[in-house]
């Protein structure tokens, strides 16, 4: 069972981690949330809950924790055809850390920690580091862009095998409607290097829409849906994963 979700993980990485493609919040500001999450890949199928934390400690710079890997970051229930499967427990945590320029640049690094419930991640999880940059920007009062590029640059599947640097891009497009703001997202991946049992990873395409709605200053809530569009069947097959997660935030 542990090879069968580790295929589905695979094919379910829909991004990279950073907590978001946009500014990072004024000095001494702070926002937590928590989520909850189902996935579904063909006859599995995972339910859980995500969290994260984040904090700019002076102007552009902040610092975040967040477990949030899909298909979750702690996983509650797992079903494989109806049936009840082990994989469930804590998956590895990310820190992250974002520095924004003021000209709407920014530089990002996530660190996935090697630790993680054993049942879902495996005996020896590895350590993991992506880094890249980030670009936003304000069209309008209602409609803004965020985009990144991150490299995959410690991917390691266990610690004698690395699957080599993939390349992650993602743009997102937020419309502002008052209290509530519905966006659009595509994201990609493409392998860059042959990792020690493969061919550089196939592309795959992913879309996500969704809507964040403020319900007053400090709380929101948000309803997020994530699919597969794109992938190479020959390593993939034809089955594509999708996630679907209600998440409330708190800034502070």
């Amino acid at each position: 069972m542990k090879k069968v979700l580790a295929a589905a993980l695979f094919c379910a990485v829909s991004s990279f981690a950073t907590w978001d493609l946009f500014p990072a919040q004024p000095a001494g500001k702070g926002e937590a949330k928590l989520g909850f999450d189902y996935f579904s890949l063909d006859k599995r199928s995972m339910m859980g809950l995500n969290l994260g934390a984040r904090y700019s400690i002076i102007e552009g710079l902040e610092a975040g924790i967040m477990l949030d890997n899909l298909p979750s970051g702690y996983v509650l229930t797992c079903s494989n055809d109806g049936d009840d499967c082990d994989n469930k427990g804590l998956n590895q945590p990310t820190v992250g850390v974002r520095y924004w320029l003021p000209m709407g640049l920014g530089i990002v690094a996530d660190v996935t920690l090697p630790f993680g419930g054993k049942d879902l991640v495996g005996d020896k999880p590895q350590l993991g580091l992506d880094a890249g940059v980030q670009f936003s920007t304000k069209i309008n009062d209602q409609l803004s862009i965020g985009s990144e590029a991150i490299l995959a640059i410690i991917n390691k599947e266990d610690e004698d095998t690395s699957n080599g640097m993939v390349l992650g891009v993602a743009v997102e497009a937020d419309y502002s409607l008052g209290s509530a703001t519905p966006y659009l997202g595509i994201d990609l991946q493409q392998g860059l290097t042959k990792g020690d049992n493969d061919d550089p990873a196939k592309l795959t395409l992913g879309l996500n829409v969704g809507v964040t709605y403020d319900i007053n200053e400090s709380m929101y809530a948000q309803l997020d849906y994530w699919m597969r569009l794109v992938q190479d069947k020959d390593t993939m097959g034809d089955k594509k994963p999708m996630n679907i997660a209600v998440t409330y935030g708190l800034k502070f």
